[in-house]
C-alpha cells in the first residue's frame, strides 16, 4: 500500500489505527510545486506556510500575511475592483459557500446584463433506508416519516441550499451563459471531465418538468485550461455536453429531520467559492485552526494572487502545535531519514522493527542519543518556549 497525505492539513491518525502504525517506508516530498515564484513575497509566503505547518509562525509572518488583506486604500487588493471581484473565495463552512455562490450568480449576471435561468432538480423519495446504509449511519430515529413527494414537499426542498443534501446536490441551479462553473463528479477522465475542473456555461437544452418548472436536460460548459484540448464532433474546442446525473443521499430538512431522496440534476455548481486557481481570495475567518489556514492558503499559485478577506486572529497560527502533531511530525522525520539509508544501503544491519516506535528506537541506539537530523530542527518551532533549541534523538526521545 501506498498512502498520500499531510498531516499538516489532518490531525494525526489515532493510536487505534494499528495499520498505520506499521507503516515504516516514509518519503517526505519537500519542495512546493503549487507555488514556485521566485519574488521576495513569494519566499516570504513560503517560509510563512512552513512555519504554518507546524502553528509557529513568527512576528514577520504575521506582518508579511497581514499586507494581503483586502482594502481600498491606494496600493492594496481591493475586492470592488478587477480582478479580485470575480476572483473565487475559499471559505471554511458550506453554508457561507452557498450563499457566496448565489451573490456570485447575482452579480455576474447583472455585470454581463444577462438574466439568471433556475433549472429545478427531480426529486424522489427513498424507498427504504436500506437503499442507502451503505453510505450513512444516520440513526433511524432521525428520519423523516414522509414517504410520499408531494408538490409542496417538492417546492419545500427546491427552498433549501445545496449544502442540505449529504452530497451537495443543488434543488436549484441559477445559470446565465459564461457562468463560471466546477464540475462535481468524474463524468469522463478520458476527456478531463473530472472533479474539480472549472467551466463556464456555454449553452443548454432544458424541458418542462411535472411542477411546470424548467429542468435541464443537457448543460453544454466550456472547459477552463484542461490538461489537454477536449475535441468533441460538432462543438467548439473544450466544450463537453454534461447530463442529469441522479444522487442518493439524505436533506437535513428545517425540522432537522433528514429525508432519505434520489436527485436527479446536473452535477455542477457555481464557481464563485471553491479551491485551488490562478486568482483567489480566502476567508480566514471562517477557519478554525492552523490545519485549516495552512490548506486553505497552501491551494495559492502564486502571492500576488492571492489576498484576504476581512483579516484573521494570529493566535491560531501561533504558540506551538500539539504534542501529538509534534510527536507524529517528528517520527515522520526520523522514518524519512531512515529509508534515505536505506535506499543508499547505509542503514545498519540491527535497525529493525514492525512498528513505528520500535523501529525508531532501534534506529536511536543504533546512531547514539547525539545523533542530529537537518529537519528536525524546524520541527523545534512548534515546540513550547522551555523546548526551543535544537533537536536531537535525545530530546525527541525526552520529550516525546
Amino acid at each position: 500500500m501506498i498512502f498520500v497525505g499531510d498531516f499538516a492539513q489532518l490531525p494525526p491518525v489515532g493510536g487505534e489505527n494499528a495499520l498505520w502504525h506499521q507503516v515504516n517506508t516514509v518519503v517526505i516530498l519537500r519542495k512546493n510545486m503549487r507555488n514556485q515564484g521566485q519574488s521576495v513575497d513569494d519566499v516570504k509566503f513560503r517560509r510563512a506556510l512552513e512555519n504554518m505547518r507546524y502553528k509557529a509562525c513568527t512576528p514577520e509572518d504575521i506582518q508579511f500575511l497581514k499586507t494581503l488583506v483586502l482594502s481600498n486604500k491606494p496600493g492594496c487588493h481591493y475586492i470592488g475592483s478587477a480582478p479580485w471581484q470575480d476572483a473565487p473565495i475559499i471559505v471554511g463552512e458550506n453554508r457561507q459557500k452557498d450563499e457566496i455562490n448565489r451573490l456570485g450568480c447575482l452579480r455576474y449576471a447583472a455585470d454581463t446584463s444577462q438574466k439568471l435561468t433556475d433549472f429545478y432538480s427531480t426529486d424522489s423519495i427513498m424507498m427504504t433506508l436500506e437503499e442507502h446504509r451503505e453510505k450513512s449511519t444516520i440513526k433511524c430515529k432521525s428520519r423523516s416519516k414522509v414517504n410520499t413527494m408531494s408538490a409542496e414537499l417538492q417546492r419545500l426542498l427546491w427552498e433549501l441550499p445545496p449544502s442540505s443534501h449529504e452530497n451537495h446536490a443543488t434543488p436549484v441551479l441559477t445559470l446565465c451563459t459564461g457562468l463560471p462553473v466546477i464540475i462535481r463528479y468524474n463524468v469522463a477522465t478520458e476527456l478531463n471531465i473530472t472533479k474539480g475542473q472549472r467551466a463556464t456555461v456555454y449553452s443548454w437544452h432544458a424541458s418542462k418538468g411535472q411542477y411546470g418548472n424548467l429542468i435541464l436536460d443537457t448543460l453544454f460548459v466550456q472547459l477552463k485550461k484542461p490538461p489537454t484540448p477536449v475535441n468533441l464532433d460538432g462543438l467548439p474546442t473544450n466544450v463537453i455536453p454534461l447530463l442529469p446525473r441522479k444522487n442518493a443521499g439524505y436533506v437535513l430538512l428545517p425540522d432537522d429531520s433528514k429525508l432519505y431522496v434520489t436527485r436527479l440534476q446536473i452535477d455542477v455548481l457555481p464557481g464563485f467559492a471553491m479551491t485551488a486557481m490562478d486568482k483567489v481570495m480566502i476567508m480566514l475567518n471562517s477557519l478554525h485552526d492552523h490545519h485549516a489556514f495552512y490548506t486553505a492558503l497552501s491551494q495559492c499559485r502564486s502571492v500576488v494572487n492571492t489576498t484576504i478577506l476581512q483579516g484573521f486572529d494570529p493566535r491560531i497560527i501561533t504558540g506551538g502545535a500539539s504534542g501529538s502533531l509534534r510527536k507524529e511530525f517528528c517520527q515522520l522525520e526520523l522514518l524519512d531519514d531512515i529509508t534515505r539509508l536505506r535506499y543508499k544501503g547505509e542503514l545498519g544491519p540491527s535497525v529493525q522493527g514492525n512498528t513505528h516506535s520500535l523501529l525508531i528506537e532501534s534506529f536511536c541506539e543504533w546512531k547514539g542519543k547525539h545523533y542530529r537530523y537537518v529537519y528536525l530542527n524546524v520541527i523545534s518551532q512548534g515546540f513550547n518556549a522551555h523546548r526551543r533549541g535544537e533537536l536531537t534523538l535525545e530530546t525527541v526521545r525526552d520529550n516525546f
